[in-house]
């Protein structure tokens, strides 16, 4: 048995006995695990994806560094660093990937890793246009949030980006690959999707065949409902039942007064009565599916 002394993890550790364990950890990793630990951040200083200043797509500045004042194109976002992964911007490491690690369409152990960059070492660029109608590159050297508009291009609600310095220069967020659209030849016609096929005939029928159950339900499964399961036997009913107690002198006078009460006549359920019940659904639902035929047609 371990002694308990020497089983603790490292976020049980304080002070400098936890650098020096996250210190030896770092040294026995792989390449690739050192490289990934080098620019994260405190799990309590990660940023959000909303609240870093930048989005995939937007073009960026270096403001640091000996790349400084080279612009490139934000590609991927570091959740655990703040930071982004730039397109011709900081550098890439080249890393021995265990086979283990290999992704689809890796043929070769080593691979190139894009370099974080921090999102303060950024700044935004974008064009804007002069009077004369040319558009210029322009470096911003902060960005504020007023009011919100809905983008059609991505579906949601976005906040509006401005210049600090000057709220009517707006700057718009890149904008995806558009959506290639389908071929007409391989896709189903609006009007084929849309045509209903499946009409309730009777309330005492089953939507589904009987002989498609087996089909939508394995009856071979150990996962199977068994409608003949487990019975109750008397033996164990006389041992789940509760012993019956002595009835009490009143209660004995209301059960005998019960006794007496004329029994309830129950209407049997005939033929008469089950074929009334069938036609009145079956009227309701040509109701409905005329008034469904109607508002269709008012659509067309």
């Amino acid at each position: 048995m371990v002694n308990p002394k020497f089983s603790r993890s490292i976020k049980d550790l304080k002070g400098m006995a936890k650098v020096i364990a996250e210190r030896n950890m770092e040294k026995a990793s792989p390449a690739f695990f050192r490289f990934q630990s080098k620019y994260q951040v405190k799990e309590v200083a990660r940023l959000k994806n909303d609240e870093l200043p930048f989005v995939v797509g937007d073009r960026v500045q270096m403001i640091r560094g000996p790349e400084r004042n080279k612009i490139g194109i934000i590609r991927a976002i570091y959740d655990n660093g703040n930071a982004y992964m730039i397109e011709g911007l900081g550098g890439s490491e080249k890393f021995v990937l265990p086979r283990e690690l290999w992704s689809e369409g890796h043929s070769k152990p080593v691979v190139t890793v894009p370099t974080p960059v921090h999102y303060k070492n950024l700044r935004l660029v974008t064009k804007i246009k002069e009077e004369d109608g040319t558009e210029q590159d322009v470096a911003i050297h902060s960005i504020k949030y007023e009011g919100t508009y809905f983008d059609h291009h991505t579906n949601s609600v976005r906040k509006i980006r401005r210049a600090a310095h000057d709220s009517s220069i707006v700057i718009p967020y890149p904008r995806g690959e558009p959506v290639k659209p389908s071929k007409e030849m391989l896709a189903t016609p609006a009007d084929v999707a849309d045509e209903r096929t499946h009409f309730v005939t009777s309330i005492l029928d089953s939507p589904v065949p009987i002989g498609a159950m087996d089909q939508i339900r394995n009856p071979y499964s150990r996962f199977r409902r068994i409608k003949d399961g487990a019975k109750v036997t008397a033996q164990d009913l006389r041992k789940l039942a509760p012993k019956t107690m002595p009835h009490s002198p009143a209660t004995k006078k209301l059960l005998e007064s019960l006794a007496q009460l004329p029994k309830k006549h129950t209407v049997p359920f005939t033929k008469d009565i089950e074929s009334f019940i069938g036609h009145e659904v079956e009227k309701g639902l040509q109701k409905r599916v005329a008034e469904e035929t109607a508002a269709l047609a008012s659509y067309k």
